[in-house]
C-alpha cells in the first residue's frame, strides 16, 4: 500500500519545475520585445523631434518672408516718394555736342525742340539743366531739365509725339520722364512680358498696351501680376537682396 502511494506521488508536478519553465518562457518573449520597443520608440522619438523641427523652420521661414516682404513694400513706397520728386523732370536723349556745354546752350536746345513740336519754352520755365552718366562714352549723354511748372512740362511731353513727324528731329531725339531705376526697370521688364504690345510712360507710371486690347498701368513690381506674371524675378528688377 506505502508502495502504491510512493508510485502515485512520483507523477506529481514539481513546482520549482514549474517556475523555472515560466521565468524562461518570459524571459524569452522579453528578449524579442524588448529591442522591438526599443526601436519602436526611438523611431517614435526621431518623427516627433523631425516634426518639431520642419516647424520651427516653418515658423522661422514665415516670420523672414513677413521681414522681406514688408520690407520691399518699404522699397516700393520709398521709390514712389522720390517718382513724385521727380514730377518736373524730364530726361532727353540725342542732344548733341558736350563739348562746351553749360546750362544755357542746353535750355536753348530744349527751346529750339519745343518749337519744332509748337510747344513755347521759356527760359524762365527751366530751374536745372545737366546731363547725366558718365562722360567719355560713344553717345552723348541724356540731359535732364526741370521745369518750375509742372504744367510747361506736361504741354511738352504730350506734344512729343509730333517729334516723329519732324525730319530734323525724328529718330533722333527722345524726351522721356525722369524714371527712377526701380521704374526704369520695370519699363523695361514690362517690355519683355509676352502680350505686352507697347509699353510707355507718363508722369512717372508705365502705361502698358496688351494684345487682348488692356490697359495696365504699373507703379511697382506687383503690378505686374496684373499682366500675367507668374513670378516676379527680383534679380532682373534689381531686388535680388529681397529674394528668399
Amino acid at each position: 500500500m506505502a508502495e502504491s502511494q510512493n508510485s502515485t506521488g512520483s507523477h506529481k508536478p514539481k513546482r520549482g519545475s514549474n517556475n523555472s519553465n515560466i521565468e524562461d518562457i518570459v524571459s524569452s518573449v522579453l528578449n524579442k520585445l524588448v529591442p522591438v520597443i526599443v526601436a519602436s520608440v526611438a523611431e517614435a522619438v526621431n518623427q516627433a523631434t523631425k516634426h518639431a523641427f520642419e516647424e520651427n523652420h516653418k515658423r522661422e521661414l514665415a516670420k523672414e518672408e513677413k521681414f522681406q516682404r514688408l520690407s520691399l513694400l518699404s522699397h516700393y513706397n520709398y521709390d514712389k516718394l522720390e517718382q513724385y520728386s521727380r514730377r518736373e523732370t524730364i530726361r532727353v536723349a540725342g542732344i548733341k555736342g558736350e563739348v562746351g556745354d553749360n546750362e544755357d546752350k542746353l535750355i536753348d536746345e530744349l527751346i529750339d525742340i519745343g518749337n519744332a513740336i509748337d510747344v513755347q519754352i521759356k527760359k524762365e520755365d527751366i530751374s536745372v539743366a545737366h546731363r547725366v552718366g558718365k562722360p567719355g562714352g560713344d553717345k552723348a549723354r541724356p540731359v535732364l531739365f526741370k521745369f518750375i511748372s509742372r504744367r510747361s512740362k506736361d504741354k511738352l511731353m504730350q506734344s512729343r509725339k509730333k517729334l516723329k513727324d519732324n525730319p530734323l528731329y525724328k529718330g533722333k531725339i527722345y524726351l522721356n520722364d525722369d524714371l527712377t531705376p526701380l521704374r526704369a526697370r520695370l519699363l523695361a521688364y514690362a517690355k519683355s512680358v509676352p502680350g505686352v504690345q507697347r509699353v510707355n510712360s507718363a508722369n512717372g507710371k508705365i502705361h502698358c498696351n496688351l494684345a487682348n486690347g488692356k490697359h495696365v498701368i504699373l507703379e511697382s513690381p506687383d503690378d505686374l501680376f496684373k499682366l500675367g506674371v507668374d513670378e516676379l524675378n527680383l534679380e532682373k528688377l534689381g531686388l535680388q537682396e529681397y529674394a528668399i
